[in-house]
């Protein structure tokens, strides 16, 4: 049986108002390797992305695109998702915080001094990791400035990950990345150094236990 693999993608849009927003500059090329590789070992793909160039997104037979805007329909449209999935690849730069109000009307500019109450965004990868049922294999990304070793570590442990993938934040937009695999199961880092998205994909599929295995 084809194994089934959910991968969340892109960034997510926080807003204001109707036309503006908080967000980042994550362009979904890494969810978007995550997939075609997946495909090519036959599986079949749940891709939940944020908003990005059409022209980024995957496609094949066996993916079923799912559209959302902000970190709650992310959340939302994964627990719907997550029950029935082998794995799940956390690759999404989800926003870290939400305006307190969206406001339904596009503020003019005659109030361009005003203040802004931001609360934190749901965290999709520990609200789904918390339900996860024997057998599921879940990874998530690390995004650091510094070394980030001791931060990526914690963060795979809070979040009930199997493994992380740590970087830096000049992968974005990037086809390359410096990077380094911490897995639960060992607990050691393995250093992939400065290798393209494509690549990264490639490893990081083979780390999944369902595809471990293949030659």
């Amino acid at each position: 049986m084809s194994p089934r693999v959910l991968i969340f993608s892109g960034p997510t849009r926080e807003h204001l108002d109707p036309v503006r927003f908080l967000s980042n500059a994550s362009s979904g090329r890494m969810g978007r390797e995550l997939a075609l590789e997946s495909l090519r070992r036959g599986a079949k793909v749940d891709f939940v992305t944020g908003p990005v160039d059409p022209a980024r997104l995957p496609a094949g037979e066996s993916l079923t695109l799912h559209r959302v805007t902000s970190a709650r329909e992310m959340l939302e449209r994964g627990r719907v998702l997550f029950r029935s999935c082998d794995a799940a690849l956390f690759a999404a730069a989800v926003a870290d915080y939400e305006p307190a109000e969206c406001r339904d009307r596009k503020m003019p500019k005659s109030e361009c001094t005003l203040t802004l109450e931001f609360h934190p965004t749901p965290d999709v990868a520990a609200t789904l990791c918390r339900s996860k049922r024997a057998g599921q294999w879940t990874l998530g990304f690390a995004l650091q400035s510094d070394s980030g070793r001791e931060q990526a570590r914690d963060k795979m442990q809070r979040k009930h990950l199997d493994a992380i993938l740590l970087n830096t934040p000049a992968a974005m937009e990037r086809d390359t990345l410096t990077c380094a695999l911490l897995t639960a199961a060992d607990g050691t880092f393995d250093d992939w150094g400065t290798i393209s998205k494509t690549e990264c994909a490639r490893r990081i599929v083979s780390a999944i236990p369902h595809f471990s295995c293949e030659k």
